[in-house]
C-alpha cells in the first residue's frame, strides 16, 4: 500500500541560484524523514515577466539526478514556469535534499516542493503514459487532464502552478487531500508571484480519473496555470500459496 510520508517547500524572490528542499524535515504524513525505497516527487516554479522551461528544474542532492516528467512555461502577464520531476531513492546520498533552480528575473516569486511516498514500485514506479499535462491563460486556477490507472492501490496526484498577484494559496479539488503547498508573492509593483500545491487521491480503482480543478486565487487577467496528473504505482501484491500431503 502506498503511503504519504510527508512534504517540505521552500520560497524566496527569484533570482539567479539553487534552492535546497530538505527531505529530512518533512511534514504532514507518516514520517519526518525519506529513507531509501521512498520515491520523490518534486516540483519547482516561478513568475516572471518571460518563463522559461530551459532555465527550471530538479538537480537532486549530491548530483544524484531526478528524471523530468514534465516543463512547461506560459506566455502570460506574469508568466509562471514548471517542472516535476521524480526520483526513487535508491541510496543514502539522495536522502538530504532536492536542489531546485531557476534563473529568473529578480523580484518575482519562486517556490521548490516535495512530497515522499513509501511502498511505490520500485522497477515502475509510474508509467509516463499514465500521466496528462494542461495549462492555461486568463486564470491562475489548474485544472487537469484525466488520467487512466491500470493497478489496484494506484495513488493520483494533481500537481499545480499558477502565477498570482494576490497572496491565496492553491487548495486542492474535491476528494483530494493536501500533500504539500505554498507560495510566494513577488517584490515587485505587480505582485509578481507564483503558488504550487500537490494534493493526492487513492485511485477508486473502476475508472479513468480527472482531478477535481483546483481553487483559491481569484485573479484573472494576468494570470496562468500549469496543470499535470500523475499516477503512483504500488508494490506489486505478492500471494503466498502453501500446499499439504495430509
Amino acid at each position: 500500500m502506498i503511503k504519504f510520508v510527508g512534504g517540505n517547500f521552500v520560497s524566496g524572490i527569484a533570482s539567479t541560484g539553487t534552492y535546497d528542499v530538505s527531505l529530512t524535515e518533512l511534514t504532514g504524513g507518516i514520517d519526518t524523514a525519506a529513507r531509501v525505497g521512498d520515491f520523490v516527487v518534486a516540483h519547482t516554479a516561478y513568475s516572471a515577466g518571460t518563463g522559461s522551461v530551459s532555465s527550471t528544474g530538479v538537480s537532486g542532492s549530491d548530483t544524484n539526478l531526478y528524471t523530468n516528467l514534465y516543463k512547461a512555461a506560459v506566455a502570460e502577464t506574469i508568466d509562471p514556469s514548471a517542472c516535476v520531476a521524480y526520483k526513487y531513492l535508491t541510496a543514502d546520498a539522495d536522502l538530504a535534499s532536492v536542489t531546485v533552480f531557476g534563473t529568473v528575473t529578480a523580484g518575482y516569486g519562486r517556490i521548490g516542493m516535495v512530497s515522499v511516498w513509501r511502498g511505490v514500485n520500485s522497477v515502475t514506479p509510474l508509467i509516463a503514459s499514465q500521466s496528462g499535462a494542461n495549462s492555461g491563460t486568463n486564470s491562475p486556477l489548474p485544472v487537469f487532464a484525466a488520467v487512466t490507472p491500470t493497478i489496484p492501490g494506484s495513488v493520483v496526484l494533481e500537481v499545480g502552478t499558477c502565477s498570482l498577484t494576490s497572496a491565496v494559496q492553491l487548495v486542492v479539488g474535491a476528494n483530494y487531500t493536501n500533500a504539500v503547498g505554498c507560495l510566494h508573492i513577488g517584490s515587485g509593483t505587480a505582485k509578481s508571484g507564483i503558488a504550487g500545491r500537490i494534493g493526492y487521491r487513492f485511485w477508486p480503482g473502476y475508472a479513468a480519473e480527472t482531478p477535481a480543478s483546483m481553487t483559491g486565487p481569484t485573479d484573472t487577467n494576468a494570470e496562468g496555470f500549469i496543470a499535470h496528473s500523475l499516477v503512483l504505482n504500488p508494490v506489486a501484491n505478492k500471494s503466498v500459496f502453501t500446499t499439504s500431503n495430509t
